[in-house]
């Protein structure tokens, strides 16, 4: 039987992770001198404080390729090979430290590296059907079938409630920043081809709300639809959100889950996001 593994930057709820023995691997925060594993030694009121302490957002990295190599060789006393999938290539560099994992484990166990081509729930989604699969004796080639369609129609968009954190983490620049302070605007980005980019700007956090839907309807109209709403310290626009995404939208399932640390870190608290992918061709999510 082989087995999934995904970095930490995979938003799934905690029983789920558990349920379907998922393996994740820590990015890296740092804070300073000090070094931090994303869910593992830092939870997210240390996060938000440490920020507010120090004025500045902390800096992230991919874990290491021995980190992979020591996960890899433990799992294979438990499995015939490993499935190991993780945030796009063109965000962070652990795909990249898990293909040289992977090549340097090669004669102990096979492992297949996949790029979601996205993060948050969306390679969350991917990491729970792979995990599914797992278990129902697909084989790992069909699995891998599975979620290069995946990885095709899964949408993310998010709504920032400002951008502050964008901008001192360099994703904005501060003429930006500054006006889209004066106008008040909530910004909206997705991710696409596995780069953030932005979509629109819309005044208040209701229309934005509104706004993150109506991209997922305009995409998928009427169809069924697996749907995550994935927020930074806001659970209750988080549950506004689900219950328009309730009301417009046919979820097939859904589920609510806070964004990790390793991406909040970029957007800031406040932000709220929708992730979705339609639930045709054999989908086992729900």
């Amino acid at each position: 039987m082989w087995r999934v593994i995904a970095d930490s930057t995979m938003d799934l709820p905690e029983e789920l992770i558990h349920a379907w023995n998922i393996t994740v691997v820590p990015i890296h925060i740092h804070f300073g001198e000090q070094t931090y594993l994303d869910r593992q030694t830092i939870d997210e009121d240390t996060f938000y404080r440490l920020i507010e302490e120090a004025g500045e957002i902390p800096k992230t990295s991919q874990p290491s390729v021995g980190e992979f190599v020591e996960i890899y060789r433990e799992l294979a006393q438990k499995a015939d090979a490993l499935l190991s999938i993780h945030i796009s290539a063109r965000l962070s560099g652990t795909h990249a430290s898990a293909v040289q994992a992977a090549e340097l484990v090669a004669q102990e166990i096979p492992v297949t590296v996949f790029d979601s081509w996205s993060g948050s729930a969306g390679l969350g989604f991917m990491a729970l059907e792979a995990a599914r699969m797992a278990h129902n004796g697909t084989s790992l080639s069909q699995a891998v079938e599975r979620l290069k369609w995946m990885r095709q129609v899964m949408r993310i968009y998010l709504m920032l409630d400002n951008l502050r954190f964008a901008q001192m983490s360099g994703r904005v620049t501060f003429v930006q920043h500054m006006m889209a302070s004066m106008l008040r605007l909530k910004p909206i980005v997705t991710v696409r081809d596995g780069i953030l980019e932005p979509v629109d700007r819309v005044r208040t956090r209701q229309r934005a709300l509104e706004r993150l839907v109506a991209l997922v309807a305009e995409e998928y109209g009427h169809g069924p639809v697996h749907v995550a709403v994935v927020h930074a310290r806001a659970p209750e626009t988080a549950q506004r959100l689900l219950a328009l995404a309730q009301e417009r939208l046919s979820l097939a399932s859904h589920m609510v889950t806070p964004l990790s640390t390793a991406v909040a870190v970029h957007l800031g608290p406040g932000t709220v996001g929708i992730v979705a992918y339609p639930a045709d061709q054999g989908g086992h999510t729900g």
